[in-house]
């Protein structure tokens, strides 16, 4: 969902992902960190 709970990309798990990266990005731009410093993610796709 986006910052007004609406859901993104609904059926279109190239966009979901895209979006929730997106999100990642920026919380990791805030403390400090990039992308780059990410060792391992895990993803779990229902």
């Amino acid at each position: 969902v986006d910052g007004r709970s609406r859901v993104v990309g609904e059926g279109n798990i190239r966009a979901q992902a895209k979006h929730i990266f997106g999100i990642i990005e920026e919380s990791l731009h805030k403390a400090g960190a990039c992308l780059e410093d990410v060792v391992r993610t895990r993803m779990f796709v229902t």
